[in-house]
């Protein structure tokens, strides 16, 4: 009796650890906004102290990751808003890396988002809850499906729902980042790895055949979103190849939900050689 319980519990060990190993799955995120003076970018000291506690979980938390976009208000022209907004997340970054020392790895990306419209505020001397930057932590790197690359045939296809883009536009939604992330350490891992990214999108509607280029154009721009992303993150580009397939390749038929149509917003990976 004792040897079979013994070889039950090697047996369930070995499939909750392959389990682990194929699918690794975020917690959840949280957001800390920091606020700023009028053309300022400095940081001050309270939130000196949040960044230093901040980093303190970080680092007990190895998995975790974060991203920090700066934003300004519509007061002055808007390249020297964007300029601004960028300085506010580098300046969160450094402060990061080389005064509370947590690992470059942890950040998923740091950008300036420009200056915010407010239609609903007219103040010549703006918005200052516009002024800010936004830091979104994800408590663990979300990651794929890891067993369809490394066990995947050339022509195998995955859809990756949680790479999702704000609705009409080739922009990455934040929660896809850490998702890309996963996928980015994937193709490291298999040197001999090559992928064709394809992009989708929703609304299957007549409206959308009458304006079949711009909707195929989109899905293309959405595919090199991912492309670039990968690209910009030390991934040989001839490894990679993108295209738009529009609204061919739906999920979901007919859409009827915004979940609908956020499944038909997706991204779908091929593999072309290992």
């Amino acid at each position: 009796m004792a040897k079979i319980l013994l070889l039950l519990t090697r047996y369930l060990y070995v499939i909750i650890i392959c389990f682990i190993q194929q699918y690794v799955v975020a917690q959840e995120t949280d957001t800390l906004q920091f606020f700023y003076p009028v053309n300022s970018s400095s940081i001050n000291l309270n939130q000196s102290k949040h960044l230093d506690s901040l980093a303190k979980k970080l680092k007990v938390t190895p998995s975790s990751s974060l991203s920090i976009y700066g934003f300004t208000d519509y007061v002055g022209d808007s390249i020297s808003n964007y300029n601004l907004s960028t300085r506010r997340a580098n300046s969160i970054k450094n402060y990061l890396i080389n005064k509370a020392k947590i690992s470059l790895d942890q950040i998923n990306e740091s950008l300036g988002k420009g200056e915010i419209n407010n239609n609903t505020l007219i103040n010549p001397k703006g918005n200052s809850s516009d002024r800010k930057v936004q830091i979104i932590v994800y408590n663990d790197k979300v990651t794929i499906d890891t067993s369809f690359f490394y066990n995947g045939q050339i022509g195998d296809k995955i859809n990756i729902k949680q790479i999702q883009f704000k609705p009409g536009t080739p922009i990455l939604r934040e929660e896809a980042i850490p998702v890309l992330i996963g996928l980015i350490n994937i193709l490291k891992d298999l040197p001999n790895l090559r992928v064709e990214i394809r992009g989708h999108i929703c609304c299957i509607s007549k409206e959308s055949y009458n304006i079949k280029y711009k909707y195929y154009n989109l899905s293309e721009q959405r595919a090199k979103t991912v492309y670039d992303f990968l690209v910009n993150n030390n991934i040989d580009f001839s490894r990679l190849k993108y295209k738009g397939v529009g609204i061919s390749d739906p999920l979901v038929v007919p859409e009827v939900t915004e979940k609908d149509r956020i499944s038909n917003r997706r991204v779908s990976i091929v593999i072309l050689d290992k």
